[in-house]
């Protein structure tokens, strides 16, 4: 029988002390990747959560120079950098490259979560990552030699991510951390409490076991994908030919021959390529936290498969519509969130985030029918290579964007 994510009971109020206090969300300005710290208040004191340090390309910023300022970031009174909760949704680059730097051995780290899938020791999980990596490095070899696209070499190198970051994430840190690849048996209704993170409730809500959902990509009506006129960041379907070949005296193809040649046209390998990256994202940790009365939902790149399970669970469905918070999937591509998700489920949301910066051909994230979703809905949105924001939150330059949520402890 599959676990579901049954939500934990409280304490009533007339059995615990009520304190008011904030949680504060930064998200780093690292262009095409993620970065977030939390800092979250406990009864133990201020603890420290951080997920992901990666990119692809930058905002303003170089990842080392971003990764450097986490490290400040996150130094204490007695100068020592220190994490409680270092969590690694998966191993595209775009989430770890920032792990290559050399001063992450400095930093003292209480545990190291993971997906299953990065198991060192776990039969499914090691023949999962042979198999992605294998494809990756044989596409990115036959890209090279016969396809030479800049944005899809880019997709298979991230794939193939970087050794020494990963080297890193598994064996690296000061402190001797504990690591975690999760969800695994030892968790009941796939929740997670530890003493790093006192108070703090967290679901294990993905990735699944079920290795069907893992390859399981395409949203189909779920995504949000539309064309439309109103809509000047979508990507538009390109001609068959270029102007040099259309002749003038009003003679065109048929639509629908150009859109068999436009069909045609779009290579095997681009497919494939595809479908390593949507392979690897549904690897993400999907994470939900409740820390005192609000739920902050983190679901790193997942895309259809993990979505369509949790979606399709009564209980699980239920904890999804207490988000409060929901940093948006997959830097917001119409692949990530899905329609139903936002249109029926989000409804107690207040706040999202969306880190990105327009890289090659996907010059259309974040997806503007999802960015309208979201606003439609109320929820005050920050897109990290923007320059507006709403109120709530604070801008540090180059660096980072803030966001402090307030919480009945």
């Amino acid at each position: 029988m599959r676990k579901t994510a049954r939500e934990a009971p409280r304490r009533s109020a007339a059995n615990r002390n009520v304190q008011e206090a904030q949680v504060t969300i930064r998200m780093y300005k690292v262009g095409f990747g993620d970065c977030f710290l939390l800092l979250i208040p406990t009864d133990a004191g201020t603890k420290k959560m951080l997920i992901d340090c990666g990119s692809l390309k930058n905002h303003k910023k170089k990842i080392a120079e971003i990764s450097n300022r986490v490290i400040e970031d996150i130094r204490d009174s007695d100068g020592t950098p220190r994490i409680d909760v270092l969590v690694v949704t998966h191993r595209h680059a775009d989430h770890i490259s920032g792990f290559a730097n050399p001063e992450w051995s400095k930093v003292e780290v209480g545990e190291v979560w993971m997906p299953w899938t990065e198991s060192p020791t776990e039969g499914r999980a090691i023949r999962l990552r042979e198999a992605q990596t294998r494809l990756a490095a044989q596409l990115h070899q036959s890209l090279l030699h016969m396809h030479p696209d800049a944005d899809l070499l880019a997709v298979t190198q991230n794939a193939l991510s970087n050794d020494g970051a990963l080297d890193v994430i598994h064996r690296g840190f000061r402190g001797s951390p504990m690591r975690r690849f999760l969800p695994n048996d030892q968790l009941s209704g796939r929740i997670l409490e530890t003493d790093r993170l006192p108070g703090v409730t967290v679901f294990i809500l993905g990735p699944p076991h079920d290795e069907s959902a893992i390859r399981s990509m395409d949203p189909g009506d779920e995504g949000f994908l539309a064309l439309n006129t109103s809509d000047p960041g979508a990507a538009k379907v390109p001609a068959p030919f270029s102007p040099a070949w259309i002749y003038d005296e009003g003679l065109r193809l048929e639509p629908s021959d150009e859109d068999a040649i436009r069909r045609a046209g779009e290579g095997f390998d681009t497919r494939l390529t595809a479908l390593l990256d949507s392979w690897l994202n549904n690897t993400s940790l999907i994470l939900m936290l409740r820390i005192g009365n609000k739920h902050f939902l983190f679901p790193g790149d997942a895309q259809w498969g993990p979505w369509e399970l949790l979606l399709g669970d009564p209980e699980t469905r239920r904890l999804l519509a207490k988000t409060n918070f929901y940093k948006v999937g997959h830097h917001g591509s119409h692949n990530a969130t899905p329609v139903s998700f936002v249109k029926d489920v989000l409804t107690n949301a207040n706040w999202a985030m969306i880190s990105v910066t327009p890289y090659g051909k996907w010059k259309d994230i974040p997806r503007k029918p999802l960015v309208d979703e979201l606003r439609g809905k109320g929820i005050k949105l920050a897109i990290s290579n923007q320059d507006e924001f709403d109120a709530d939150y604070k801008v540090e330059g180059d660096w980072w964007i803030q966001l402090e949520v307030p919480i009945i402890l």
